[in-house]
């Protein structure tokens, strides 16, 4: 599991707006999910789980944990 520390969001996001969050990682397996789950970040900050950021709008910086979701299939 790689925790980064204000991340960029500017390409995960279909507006391309430059805006950054306070930690970010990327899941690509289960194990990777439950590591996150069981981690302090986690447990002390507000989360929030971004697929193709096409649906989101962000209009500030994000003061917690995105989880970029790259788990295949159903």
């Amino acid at each position: 599991m790689n925790i980064l520390e204000n991340y960029c969001l500017k390409d995960l996001n279909s507006f391309g707006i430059d805006l950054r969050t306070k930690f970010f990682t990327a899941v690509k397996d289960v194990e990777d999910l439950q590591e996150i789950i069981k981690s302090d970040i986690y447990k002390t900050n507000k989360s929030l789980i971004l697929g193709g950021g096409s649906n989101i709008l962000f209009t500030q910086n994000f003061p917690g944990l995105i989880i970029y979701n790259q788990l295949l299939g159903i």
